[in-house]
């Protein structure tokens, strides 16, 4: 995956546009739709700044666990500046080859990141490897003029459900 460029300049400015309102609306209406739990065990590909996940592990607490995963060092680098709990972590990597075991998570969630990947399947698919069981998804990509603001969300059913989902997800990030 080529990956976007930032330099510590960009990621500051990312960070600071991460803190706006429409944006706070938007992180705190995927939390309230991921419905999470004390103790689960969440994956956030493409975190960026990291406010998701800071988010994300108040509520799972310290007998769950938040892992972020992104491309930029810049950003990983940002969110390990900032203090956070023992049980959230940065990692940089590539959203199409992630570094986890299969089955490690309860959650999985992609945030603004599709309209920056040129390879979706391959995103799905390690999404989909390192779940367990069948826990919930939410994927969602940016806001445009129009087309799937949410690509998907909730529990998967069974693996057909899960390759309708991909494929509706495939349709929609093709789509902006």
């Amino acid at each position: 995956m080529s990956g976007l460029t930032f330099t510590d300049e960009a990621a500051r400015h990312l960070e600071k546009t991460y803190r706006t309102k429409d944006i706070v609306a938007q992180r705190l209406e995927t939390i309230r739709q991921l419905n999470l739990s004390a103790g689960e065990k969440v994956l956030d590909i493409g975190c960026g700044p990291g406010f998701l996940c800071e988010g994300m592990s108040e509520i799972v607490g310290r007998d769950g666990g938040v892992v972020g995963i992104d491309i930029s060092r810049d950003l990983v680098g940002l969110c390990d500046r900032r203090k956070h709990p023992t049980w959230l972590s940065y990692e940089v990597g590539d959203a199409t080859k992630l570094n986890q075991p299969d089955a490690s998570f309860d959650v999985v969630v992609c945030t603004q990141v599709a309209e920056y990947i040129p390879d979706v399947d391959a995103v799905l698919s390690e999404a989909y490897r390192d779940r367990l069981g069948r826990p919930r998804m939410v994927f969602r990509r940016r806001e445009t003029d129009g087309g799937c603001s949410e690509i998907m969300g909730g529990a998967l059913r069974s693996p057909a459900a899960a390759e309708s989902d991909a494929t509706q997800a495939q349709k929609c990030w093709l789509s902006t």
